[in-house]
């Protein structure tokens, strides 16, 4: 290690040390006043890596290098938007968990044969460690009835298979085991919740001592008729991966995993799986966040190989991203991605350039990139046709602490939104909630079996508020 007196002091050696396993970050990102935990963050992990083969500038030098160029403070101006006017709000009481503070993930899980009146989903609460199943007790009751069906440490994601093959739907649960990320820790583990019947889970732990698992997604990557899994390893900063479980055997109903790396960097936040190219082998796209922030393309060649394209790359290790999907979004007739990037669980901070997505494939890598609308706080976006003219919307639901909200006249943050497809790529937005952005979770479904796709919008804080509802946005198209 250099004597600081000795530090270099010029950019060339600040953009060298800061952009050796990242981007270099961009000075407008943050505000004056936060620059100096940031460069402080910045050596501190480097001194934490073990490595030796940089030479660090001088702090001092460094800081001015991103706090001289940087804002007083970030400005977040007025958004285009329109008051919606499709959907009426109603809050439903749930019976049987009375407590919900953090709602993490949400997935339909009625069977496409079920009673067209029947809603049904599975959610996790990353807060409470209650991962439960809900349906109504009527098409026309404002109760819900909710199923805890396992209690965990910090459920981040739900995923329903059938892992045993007993034509019964089983669960996986990607538990972080810390809420707040720790690298001194191993307390992640992957879940299964066998079914049992008459609503009755077993939990069985199907690997215990992960880093932070974020999410897990099944699928039948060898296409032996079995369940495969791959599993998020969110991790911090120097542990985390993405793994690739391949079902090798059932004992007693609990299947056992072969584990391989399909990524070795930390952050991995979802990883959708689809027919990317239309060959019949499913294949995986993947959301890395931390200091990496892509999104990726893994093409299943079979035999548990596959090729990686990258199809985006974010322009500041500080993007915050948050949410995948991927869907045609243009109706062209292939595969696009939309993303959003509103990360506000590592330093609470609401950012103008939080924002959602597009990522169009135009028949090479990378796609290109559209920035559609931006929501500071953004946390999840979902899409469907919501105004039934044929092609695809979006819906998208921000979370921000009251704190930080209060630093900026009312009327500046929204909580829920819809953005209209008005032409190819083109949308118009609506706002269904302002100035309470209290959800990291949404979903369509056709909640009033009406024909029309309504928006579950259950609650989640930063100050573990209690709720004892969740609010359904219901289209009112039909």
């Amino acid at each position: 290690m250099l004597d600081p007196v000795d530090a270099p002091h010029d950019a060339a050696a600040i953009k060298a040390f800061c952009g050796d396993c990242h981007l270099v970050p961009q000075s407008h990102r943050f505000d004056k006043g936060r620059w100096r935990e940031e460069v402080e963050q910045g050596f501190r992990l480097y001194a934490n890596s073990g490595r030796d083969d940089l030479v660090p500038p001088d702090f001092d030098a460094t800081l001015a290098f991103f706090r001289d160029t940087a804002p007083d403070e970030l400005e977040f101006h007025p958004h285009d938007s329109q008051p919606d006017t499709r959907f009426q709000r109603q809050e439903y009481e749930l019976i049987g968990q009375p407590e919900l503070i953090g709602i993490s993930n949400v997935v339909e899980t009625r069977p496409s044969d079920a009673s067209a009146s029947s809603v049904q989903f599975a959610m996790t609460d990353v807060w409470t460690g209650n991962v439960s199943t809900v349906d109504q007790l009527d098409s026309t009751s404002t109760t819900l009835r909710a199923n805890v069906i396992a209690k965990v440490a910090h459920p981040a994601h739900i995923e329903p298979a059938d892992l045993d093959g007993d034509q019964a739907t089983d669960f996986v649960v990607a538990d972080l085991g810390n809420y707040a990320p720790d690298e001194q820790t191993n307390e992640g583990t992957l879940w299964m919740l066998r079914n049992q019947g008459g609503g009755s889970f077993r939990r069985h732990p199907l690997k215990l001592g992960l880093s932070r698992v974020a999410s897990v997604r099944s699928l039948d990557h060898d296409g032996d008729g079995d369940v495969d899994l791959v599993v998020s390893d969110f991790g911090l900063h120097f542990v985390g991966s993405i793994y690739l479980l391949t079902n090798e055997s059932t004992v007693n109903g609990i299947p056992k995993f072969s584990w391989s790396v399909l990524d070795d960097r930390p952050g991995a936040i979802d990883t959708p799986i689809v027919d990317f190219n239309g060959d019949g082998r499913p294949d995986i796209v993947t959301l890395v966040s931390q200091h990496h922030e892509v999104v990726d393309l893994h093409l299943n060649l079979g035999g548990g190989k596959f090729e990686s394209h990258q199809l985006h790359q974010a322009p500041d290790p500080a993007y915050g991203s948050s949410s995948i999907e991927v869907v045609d979004l243009d109706a062209d007739g292939d595969l696009d991605v939309v993303f959003t990037n509103g990360d506000t669980l590592d330093d609470f901070l609401a950012k103008p350039y939080h924002a959602i997505h597009w990522l169009e494939n135009q028949g090479s890598y990378p796609f290109k990139h559209h920035q559609i609308a931006t929501m500071p706080g953004v946390y999840c976006a979902r899409t469907g046709d919501l105004d039934l003219d044929g092609d695809l919307d979006i819906v998208a639901v921000a979370m921000l602490g009251e704190k930080e909200m209060s630093k900026q006249p009312s009327g500046t943050f929204q909580g829920v939104i819809w953005l209209e497809q008005t032409s190819g790529g083109q949308f118009r937005r609506h706002h269904m909630l302002v100035n309470e952005c209290d959800a990291m979770a949404c979903q369509l479904l056709d909640w009033d079996a009406d024909g029309d796709l309504d928006v579950l919008v259950p609650p989640a804080n930063n100050s573990q508020r209690v709720s004892k509802t969740l609010a359904v946005y219901v289209n009112q198209t039909r």
